[in-house]
């Protein structure tokens, strides 16, 4: 596969890409917190996909937090003209605001990396968790609580009714969070395959379209979860 820029890890890096030309393609300003929680989306909810695809798999038998590594990448990227810094700016004296922006480069060599089909797999799972992160994000209700964040960073608020993200902050173990294994959130996804059982409407859905649903289920779950815990504050 051909690189485009120097790097020890251009999947990290391919990943940030995708993720700033969706939020290009929709109109939406994203900044380095939503990013962050974008990638944590990404690896969290990774189970949902295995999972379908073993769903898709029997059905065609038997009927015939933050990390240091996106940051180092992002400003990889902008240091090579594939993403661009369009805001910065210093909050309370010590919390910053980066807003990010891909560049023509950086939509040029997307274009290139989803030639292969690997690379254009990734792009429609990053891209179908921005989507729907966009699908739920409401700025109405996420407004009216007081807090740091602004517009689409919002959905943080999100990503904080995860369990595995409320499993390791209650444990303070949030810097060492690892993705592998069973984690509470694949523990749920698991759960809710399992109560679906042999719905006979999954049989008419291909891989794609099920994933796509089980995300937006799940964000439903998360959304839930937010307004039961505060939307009565």
């Amino acid at each position: 596969m051909q690189k485009f820029w120097t790097t020890n890890n251009y999947a990290l890096t391919n990943n940030i890409l995708y993720t700033l030309y969706v939020a290009n393609k929709y109109d939406i300003e994203i900044s380095k917190i939503a990013i962050q929680k974008i990638f944590y989306l990404s690896q969290v909810l990774n189970p949902l996909r295995e999972i379908a695809h073993q769903i898709v798999e029997f059905v065609k038998y038997f009927r015939g937090p933050y990390s240091k590594n996106v940051q180092n990448e992002l400003d990889h990227l902008c240091s090579y003209g594939l993403v661009e810094l369009v805001k910065f700016e210093v909050r309370n004296g010590k919390n910053s605001v980066a807003v990010y922006k891909i560049s023509l480069g950086g939509i040029n060599a997307v274009s290139e990396l989803t030639k292969y089909s690997k690379e254009e797999d990734q792009f429609w799972w990053i891209s179908t968790i921005l989507r729907t992160c966009n699908l739920f994000f409401d700025d109405q209700v996420f407004s009216n609580k007081k807090n740091e964040y602004e517009g689409f960073d919002n959905i943080v608020n999100l990503v904080y009714q995860d369990p595995t993200f409320r499993d390791y902050e209650s444990n303070n173990l949030r810097s060492l969070m690892k993705f592998d294994g069973d984690t509470p959130t694949a523990t749920i996804i698991k759960n809710t395959i399992d109560h679906l059982g042999n719905d006979s409407r999954l049989k008419d859905l291909d891989y794609k379209h099920l994933v796509e649903l089980l995300v937006v289920g799940y964000f439903n779950y998360l959304y839930g979860k937010y307004v039961e815990v505060y939307a009565a504050d």
